[in-house]
């Protein structure tokens, strides 16, 4: 799977809440067994001792209950808060940089070869029928062979640019990286991606993983998204395909 499904609904992120909204009540529970007794004074076997003791008691389990509810929302406010500052799910946008790259394949990656010509044509044109709802016309797909197979493809590229994809533009403008990247990898069915470092340039970032087919890459950044894919079986590691996608952005952004 090449691109990723939309996980942005309500569910989603309702999901991204439930662990500080777990805890949350987890301390409103032990807060609520602890204070008992002293939301319950026991008073005197007199009318006016019981009423005092009633009262008391009400106005201590408004304060228990007042405690309990700023928990809660200060458990769910710190997370946000955290996650703004990391760029994570509720940053506003992929990165800061500039928003008007190209990206040009290089004609080698390491020891990988641009593949063009006849067999690059009918291979674009298999895997877009292919994907034909995930891939928009301003995704290009690139493909690139090792030294013993040229006619075989061993790594697939897929870039996009906001520069000429208003969709892309969109997304890079209302999510993170890291955001993009996650969403991408859920839809690739990675369980558990690592992010991995994007060049010096401090600009965006990138995970990758495995699902039981492929290993998968993707960068995001203020301008781009890349995609480098390679299957299982060609025995490119999750650390070496990082280090292929980083290169290959290098070379490739202009």
């Amino acid at each position: 799977m090449l691109l990723a499904i939309d996980t942005q609904s309500d569910a989603y992120h309702a999901g991204q809440m439930a662990a500080p909204i777990l805890m949350g009540a987890v301390a409103l529970a032990v807060l609520w067994a602890a204070t008992r007794n002293w939301r319950r004074p026991q008073p005197e076997r007199i009318p006016e001792d019981i009423e005092e003791a009633t009262q008391l008691g009400r106005a201590r389990t408004r304060k228990v209950a007042l405690a309990s509810l700023a928990i809660v929302v200060g458990a769910i406010g710190l997370d946000v808060v955290q996650d703004i500052a990391s760029g994570g799910q509720y940053g506003s946008a992929a990165s800061k940089g500039p928003d008007t790259v190209t990206i040009t394949a290089p004609a080698s990656l390491d020891d990988y070869q641009l593949m063009t010509g006849t067999t690059a044509d009918q291979l674009r044109t298999q895997l877009q029928g292919k994907v034909s709802g995930d891939l928009s016309p301003q995704h290009v797909l690139n493909f690139y062979s090792g030294a013993g197979a040229p006619t075989r493809p061993v790594l697939i590229v897929v870039t996009d640019t906001s520069a000429v994809d208003s969709r892309l533009a969109a997304d890079l403008d209302a999510h993170s990286a890291d955001n993009l990247n996650a969403d991408f990898m859920a839809g690739g069915q990675v369980s558990r991606p690592q992010v991995f470092p994007l060049g010096t340039d401090g600009n965006g970032e990138m995970q990758c993983g495995q699902n039981t087919e492929e290993t998968i890459c993707q960068w995001t950044d203020a301008g781009s998204q890349g995609v480098l894919v390679t299957a299982l079986n060609n025995g490119i590691s999750v650390q070496d395909l990082a280090t292929l996608t980083a290169r290959f952005r290098t070379a490739a952004e202009g």
